[in-house]
């Protein structure tokens, strides 16, 4: 009961961020490129707050009752989203980095703060690692968030008992890790867990069992490395039981393709990072 309570107050929680059709400091792609599920091809998609006032609004769904901020904002930070087609994607207009990015220049105006969506569709933890140096840490960092999961997921090879084999997955994100803080300019780090596949209620679809091993991992990875997390797929699992009153299989805070938000599913996902930083 108070988890739906505390859902039911999303709604009522909502900020007005700025919109504008390239951002309020206008978005450049990045040069890496790729190829994979979903929509979304590669790219890093970079944010700065110094021009005109954007000209329409977009609403940003806030949970009151959590993530807890694990990384502050400061002066001439630039913050660097590394991650799938889901962080491409959400580098565009109306996306979910892009909604963070707007809320965080109109907190922060003159701080100077760049935001940078360096998401390459159908991107596995590997696939990141391999092009860490060339497309996320090229930008100079001071803070990096890591999401990056559900292609794992679905390409993750079977145990004998029907399991997915997720043994190469945590390894990888350490390498990850390591890389980051072995670049000078990096501050903070932090990962997000990964959303869903699907809007089944948890533990309904195919993937479920396979993505919450995934968070506890990554929870527990952070928590012992004294690492940031935020915690996106415990916010997911609490809002389908608020907003999927049907228990849809997508539509509701996941679109058609099952692992890409819907417009609702950005405004939560939005909320979530920015809460993460404080915002």
């Amino acid at each position: 009961m108070r988890s739906r309570l505390w859902l039911s107050l999303l709604l009522a929680f909502v900020l007005t961020g700025q919109c504008r059709a390239f951002g309020i400091g206008g978005i450049s792609m990045g040069s890496d490129s790729g190829s994979g599920s979903g929509s979304g091809g590669g790219g890093g998609s970079s944010f700065s707050g110094n021009s005109s006032p954007p000209t329409s609004t977009v609403p940003i769904i806030r949970r009151p009752f959590g993530p807890p901020q694990v990384v502050q904002l400061r002066p001439n930070d630039v913050v660097v989203f590394a991650g799938d087609s889901v962080t491409f994607l959400g580098g565009m207009p109306g996306g979910w980095i892009d909604t963070f990015n707007r809320q965080v220049q109109q907190k922060n105006p003159w701080q100077n703060i760049n935001v940078i969506a360096s998401g390459v569709g159908g991107n596995t933890a590997a696939m990141l690692d391999a092009r860490m140096e060339g497309t996320v840490l090229n930008y100079n960092p001071t803070v990096v968030v890591v999401f990056i999961g559900i292609n794992d997921v679905r390409h993750a090879p079977m145990n004998p008992d029907g399991s997915r084999d997720l043994s190469g997955y945590m390894s990888t994100i350490q390498d990850i890790i390591q890389k980051c803080r072995n670049c000078s300019s990096v501050r903070s780090i932090v990962l997000m867990t990964p959303m869903a596949i699907g809007d089944k209620y948890d533990g309904e679809g195919q993937w479920d069992t396979t993505i919450d091993t995934m968070a506890q991992d990554l929870r527990t990875y952070a928590a012992s490395n004294g690492i940031g997390l935020i915690d996106v797929r415990r916010v997911v699992i609490e809002a389908e039981t608020m907003y999927n009153t049907e228990d849809k299989e997508f539509g509701v805070l996941m679109d058609q393709t099952l692992v890409h938000p819907t417009a609702l599913g950005s405004q939560i996902l939005a909320g979530t990072a920015l809460m993460g930083f404080g915002q």
